[in-house]
């Protein structure tokens, strides 16, 4: 390795270069400072109740802001880095492909302390803090394009995955591993090393190669697929998911607008991501708590972090501006105010349906498994709707002040609208029952979106579209 390129290349690590056109540092530094306000509070909480009991789901922010950085932080390194080593002059300089790659391993090394640093001064172990701090690297190291890796290496690289989704849905699952024994640990850490320093190899030749193959398999595939036969059920299952009214589909819209689901469709979506959430929770608790327990828990679980993944998919239609020109120029819509309305409306209409469809799929989940009357079922129900329509415009924010507007802001603001909404139901309803204040919160927060529309449809017409193409790093 090249020591003198390899400093260089950490260097850049601490220098802007990082946050340029990455929108992860936005949301790096916007959770950094989220999780900076919240660790004098969760060290009270800590000094009063333990550390453990900051992971029960509902009543600590400071986790899942403290999960969500260790999420965003190792990625927003992995981009920069894959940005680095994927360009033609890092492929024609003797040595920068190894520097880089030494540069981004220590670049992490220096991440999962600190990433461990607040876990610690709360009062967890060294090893466990580290591991933890380091498990969700696992995740963010991947890179659409191909490494060069093998299909079998890429798959026993990717089974990780599994059981870290757990960690998400179940956070009382970091507590075990926070206080599991050295000889958990330790391997644990070893391996997620592994894991990271293996999905970050990159093989430029062998990748050239791999995508010209894919690209020819996806060709005969492509041929092939027109002459398989479809079973009629899942046929009208599928046409009935996607059904929507003639006007939506005629609309000559942003392809991040077009949804690939209609009302019956994002119903149905929503039934199997609230029964997998369910499922899911009701096993892990089974082990160690009373079935009834377990079911409880798992509902107010499901309850709060089902509207944390409708708010993110509502969020995507403003990152990704590149047709916005060709569209325009289209005329379909006349002027730059009429065209700014319609993917706001388009957007209206979308969020509606999520926030629907969560919750419908809320009232009826409250009123078969907790014993709550219908009034607070209601008002829960309503709660999270309004909650999901109204911060499904956060998003739009910046248009307010387009200095500051962006894919990186944008990115950060949707992911802090899904958070919210997770905190809010989480004290508001998961931690203590329904409180009085939820419902007017949540009813204020949708008014005030839809009050806000026309001002932010006026801003974004006012802002420049750049004719673009879209980055091959993601």
């Amino acid at each position: 390795m090249n020591l003198r390129l390899a400093r260089a290349a950490l260097g850049n690590y601490f220098r802007a270069v990082l946050a340029r056109e990455n929108p992860l540092a936005i949301s790096c530094a916007l959770f950094i400072l989220l999780v900076g306000l919240r660790i004098p509070h969760e060290r009270a909480f800590v000094h009063a109740h333990g550390l453990a009991a900051a992971f029960d789901h509902g009543v600590s922010g400071f986790v899942m802001t403290w999960w969500m950085l260790a999420l965003f932080l190792p990625s927003c390194i992995a981009r920069h880095y894959w940005r680095q080593v994927m360009t033609e002059i890092s492929m024609a300089i003797p040595g920068l492909l190894e520097a880089e790659y030494g540069a981004v391993l220590i670049a992490l090394l220096l991440v999962g302390i600190a990433l461990a640093t607040p876990l610690i001064a709360l009062g967890g172990p060294l090893i466990s803090s580290l591991s933890l701090a380091t498990l969700p690297m696992i995740g963010g190291m991947a890179h659409p394009q191909t490494t060069g890796q093998s299909r079998r290496t890429r798959v026993m690289l990717t089974l990780p995955l599994l059981p870290l989704s757990l960690f998400f849905l179940v956070p009382s699952s970091m507590a075990r591993l926070l206080f599991a024994p050295l000889w958990v640990t330790l391997p644990l850490l070893l391996t997620t090393a592994g894991v990271v320093a293996a999905k970050l190899r990159y093989f430029p030749a062998r990748a050239l190669l791999h995508i010209d193959s894919s690209e020819h398999r996806s060709d005969q595939r492509a041929g092939q697929a027109s002459r398989l036969p479809r079973a009629g059920k899942l046929r009208a299952v599928w046409r009935c998911m996607r059904w929507q009214p003639r006007r939506w589909q005629e609309d000559a819209l942003p392809r991040t607008l077009i949804t690939p689901f209609g009302p019956v469709g994002w119903i149905l979506y929503f039934t199997a991501a609230m029964a997998f959430l369910l499922g899911l929770g009701i096993l892990v608790r089974a082990f160690h708590e009373p079935l009834a327990r377990a079911v409880h828990q798992s509902v107010l679980m499901a309850l709060t972090q089902l509207p944390l993944v409708a708010v993110i998919a509502t969020g995507k239609w403003l990152m990704i501006r590149s047709d916005w020109p060709f569209l325009y120029l289209a005329g379909r819509h006349g002027t730059r105010v009429g065209f700014s309305r319609a993917l706001f409306r388009a957007h209206r209409r979308n969020a509606l349906q999520l926030a629907g469809s969560t919750a419908l799929i809320t009232f009826l989940v409250l009123a078969g498994f907790m014993k709550n009357s219908h009034g607070a079922t209601l008002a829960v129900s309503v709660s999270i709707g309004a909650l999901i329509f109204g911060l499904s415009y956060l998003v739009a924010v910046p248009l307010v002040w387009k200095e500051i507007g962006g894919r990186g802001m944008n990115l950060a603001l949707n992911f802090l609208a899904a958070l919210s909404a997770a905190l809010l139901l989480a004290t508001g309803f998961a931690a203590h029952g329904l409180q009085f204040w939820l419902l007017p919160v949540s009813v204020v927060i949708a008014g005030a979106a839809l009050t806000a529309e026309p001002v932010l449809a006026r801003r974004l017409a006012q802002i420049d579209w750049i004719f673009e193409t879209e980055s091959t790093v993601r």
